[in-house]
């Protein structure tokens, strides 16, 4: 039979290396607060487990209260990470009731026992089987399609906990030959608590898998949105435009693509400041959202230029880029006790079917842009068809 008390001390050792680690990649790589969340469950289970392992020493009665309270605390923080993790609403004060009702329900069987070991044991473990179920269950639930294997292996662990939880109570509740403190060498001490430390390893590692590949896709939403409107960035756009373009050629479709740049930004900026000039373009990015198709891309160009590719042939790109120039000529953003108004000029520019590099395609609308500006600003200008689709060919 395994020692309780060495097992103890190993899962405290355990935890106790477990948030060291989780700490420390948060802080220098990930900083996703579900991972702080298990680092401080750790933390809370290392310290549960050192009770448990310092009993004698420390009070029977503060034992079983503080052991179970900092056990129980650890799987309420793990659950709370879960659901911080995988966008599911739940208030914290929820986890914090049913883990204070937990709490007091131990200490009330502790004081209606008169201190007995198999009826605290019985309502311990049952509490445990109950707050390792509602993380397996999560998991399942919220377990999305590409991800599916690592979430219900992470459940798996956990309901190997619940189920290990479950039979010590119950075995302790019905079994001629229960279980009668905490530290008895027996096979159901030794599965349970070997179950704890398995399910205490693998339900981590998972987490830190799912936790690196959500670091990874911040990355990659980091080296691809712009921070101040969330649109693609210019380098994202390339690579999707010329997605966009293949996708056109095969399908023998239209593309099209419309530049936009806001007029005489440069004085909004030396009049009510950068901030204000920060304002305009948030405001224009959404305005451009609110206003576009699901399939078409839109980006941040660089500076105070945008463009969006729309599959959809010359005119239809024209209507589409006059809508938003009398939207944005309509439109003024609040900034402190002003209201900024600002216009927008557009150049256009299509292709139709086979043939038709980006690098061209980007050059007509450009040149319909500059075309716009020259013109009066706050117009729309259309590349000639023969300007955007000359001597076109994808490299």
């Amino acid at each position: 039979m395994l020692d309780p008390r060495t097992l103890f001390v190993v899962l405290a050792a355990g935890n106790a290396i477990l948030a060291f680690a989780l700490g420390l990649t948060n802080v220098r790589g990930m900083r996703l607060r579900p991972v702080t969340l298990w680092a401080f469950g750790a933390v809370a289970a290392c310290m549960g487990w050192s009770v448990y392992a310092l009993r004698g020493p420390i009070p029977y009665d503060a034992s079983v209260v503080a052991g179970y309270a900092a056990i129980s605390g650890a799987y309420a923080l793990q659950l709370a990470a879960i659901f911080e993790f995988a966008f599911v609403e739940i208030s914290p004060a929820v986890i914090a009731l049913f883990w204070a009702l937990g709490v007091g329900g131990v200490a009330v069987d502790l004081v209606s026992s008169f201190g007995t070991g198999p009826p605290i044991i019985v309502s311990a473990s049952l509490a445990v089987a109950l707050w390792v179920l509602a993380p397996a269950v999560t998991l399942v639930l919220v377990a999305p399609r590409g991800q599916r294997t690592i979430y219900y292996m992470c459940a798996g662990f956990f309901a190997v906990l619940f189920m290990s939880a479950l039979y010590r109570g119950i075995d302790t509740l019905v079994s001629s030959h229960p279980t009668l403190h905490l530290f008895e060498a027996n096979v159901t001490q030794s599965l349970t608590f070997f179950a704890a430390f398995v399910s205490m390893l693998g339900t981590s590692l998972c987490f830190i898998i799912l936790a690196k590949e959500r670091a990874d896709l911040h990355l990659l939403r980091a080296a691809s949105v712009d921070a101040l409107t969330g649109l693609l960035n210019r380098g994202a756009f390339e690579r999707t435009m010329r997605i966009e373009r293949a996708r056109s050629e095969r399908s023998r479709g239209a593309i099209g693509l419309v530049l936009f740049d806001l007029d005489r930004f440069k004085a909004i900026n030396d009049r009510w400041g950068h901030r204000a000039g920060d304002a305009v373009l948030v405001r224009f990015a959404a305005l451009l959202r609110e206003n576009v198709r699901p399939f078409d891309v839109v980006a941040r160009y660089g500076g105070e230029e945008f463009c969006v590719v729309v599959h959809d042939d010359a005119a239809s790109c024209r209507l589409f880029a006059e809508r938003i120039r009398s939207a944005a000529a309509a439109d003024a953003v609040r900034f402190k006790a002003d209201d900024i108004a600002y216009t927008v000029s557009a150049g256009v520019a299509a292709v139709s079917g086979a043939g038709g590099s980006i690098e061209d395609l980007v050059d007509a609308a450009d040149q319909a842009l500059y075309e716009a500006k020259r013109a009066g600003r706050n117009r729309v200008a259309v590349a000639p068809p023969r300007q955007a689709a000359e001597d076109l060919r994808v490299p």
